[in-house]
């Protein structure tokens, strides 16, 4: 609100500074005479009545320079009693920077000229669009820390489930028969091979001696008839491993227990339930089966006779 006169000099210079500076403000004018012998009971009456309708946050008494007696209505006792019983702050800019009256000490802000009223009255746009960047940078700084903090808490979940995964052990524990099982036919090619190197040799030797035949000829075979025991022992011991770990790995898998019957109850949020003290009655739980699952709600209170859970 600006209580000064509508057809000076001053409204203008204040409107073109709030147009400029900050579009958004609505002004209100309360016209006043603000010079002469009815200047102060004027001025008084737009203080009382803009503080009757009550439609503006700021009010701005002003006019411009002059002599001492054109500025002699702000030095009244009536103008700076209803400055100071405003409950509208009140911001006093009358003449020049030079320039002091009675109103400048009651009100709530002096100003030096009513221009310099009208930019401290409101922030002006460029003010207002600084606000907003450094809102928004903070923002985006805030969401940006608050993402990577999330994804950081996503991967440590996942490597923490990646710890506990049943499959993930079960896929461990194949790398190790897998494992095995080359081991053991590099193994078994290595012992052929020796085999064969020591068969070779025996031929060579055979070869040059001519006699004593049927003795290298029975060694011979007695060494092959070993040899071929031996690897069969072999194998059916390494056989007997993989099926023993085979055994383990069926026993691990999660699955296997749905095949033989059995079932896995869960809560609504997935967790798997193995005890009855982590449901509650007439919780809505899911049983899975070895090829379904199906949807159900726990009665804890037990009752042989009732025929179904209303």
């Amino acid at each position: 609100g600006v209580i000064t006169s509508k057809e000076g000099a001053v409204i203008k210079d204040i409107i073109s500074t709030l147009t400029r500076r900050a579009p958004y403000v609505s002004i209100i004018i309360y016209h006043t005479l603000v010079q002469g012998v009815d200047a102060s009971m004027s001025i008084a009456n737009a203080i009382k009545t803009a503080n009757k309708r009550a439609e503006t946050d700021v009010l701005i008494v002003c006019r411009g320079g002059g002599s001492m007696e054109d500025l002699w209505c702000f030095n009244s006792e009536v103008v700076a009693h209803e400055v100071f019983k405003s409950k509208i702050p009140i911001i006093s800019a009358v003449g020049h920077e030079t320039d002091t009256t009675i109103i400048d000490y009651v009100a709530d802000l002096r100003a030096p000229t009513p221009t310099a009223a009208a930019e401290l009255v409101a922030k002006s746009v460029d003010d207002w669009q600084n606000i907003l960047n450094n809102l928004n940078n903070q923002l985006n700084h805030y969401f940006n820390n608050y993402i990577n903090q999330r994804h950081q808490l996503i991967d440590s979940y996942i490597n923490q489930l990646n710890l506990i995964n049943p499959l993930i052990k079960i896929d461990r524990l194949k790398h190790q028969v897998l494992n095995l099982e080359l081991r053991l036919k590099n193994k078994i090619s290595q012992l052929l091979i020796l085999k064969q190197s020591k068969l070779d040799k025996l031929a060579s030797k055979i070869k040059f001696n001519k006699t004593n035949l049927n003795n290298y000829y029975y060694r011979l075979n007695h060494i092959q008839l070993e040899l071929n025991n031996k690897i069969t022992r072999k194998c059916d011991t390494l056989n007997s491993k993989i099926m023993h770990l085979n055994t383990k790995l069926c026993l691990l898998n999660p699955h296997s227990v749905l095949d033989r019957g059995y079932v896995i109850l869960k809560s609504k949020s997935g967790r798997v339930i193995i005890n009855s003290k982590q449901v509650t009655h007439n919780e809505r739980l899911s049983i899975m089966f070895k090829d379904d699952t199906l949807s159900v709600i726990a009665d804890k209170k037990y009752n042989q006779n009732q025929a179904e859970l209303i």
